[in-house]
């Protein structure tokens, strides 16, 4: 990754919440920092909603995928079609299904 960063290239990472979100959150820093002269750039999917924090990102940095249920094709959207609030709780939202993009649990009880 510092080598990406260096050169001024694309660093792209399935499922960055494999590290610490401490870890996670130092490494989205250092990529959206004025210390980032060569203007690199970090794409990565990500399950850990600690993460959805406007302080950590712009709202159109924010991107969601929902598997469609009629097509089964992956629908992708971004925070910023939701609007420009500049204060919105995305974490809180995003768990209540304000966002979409949430997985379908069936209901297991009936074995």
């Amino acid at each position: 990754m510092a080598e990406k960063l260096l050169r001024g290239e694309l660093f792209i990472k399935d499922e960055l919440s494999e590290f610490h979100t401490l870890l996670s959150k130092h490494v989205v820093e250092i990529f959206n920092s004025g210390d980032n002269t060569t203007k690199s750039q970090l794409i990565f999917t990500a399950h850990d909603t600690n993460l959805l924090d406007l302080d950590l990102f712009r709202r159109d940095q924010i991107w969601f995928a929902e598997k469609n249920t009629n097509t089964g094709a992956t629908d992708i959207f971004s925070l910023w079609d939701f609007g420009n609030e500049t204060d919105a709780d995305v974490e809180n939202g995003y768990l209540l299904g304000i966002y979409g993009a949430i997985p379908f649990i069936k209901n297991s009880s009936n074995g």
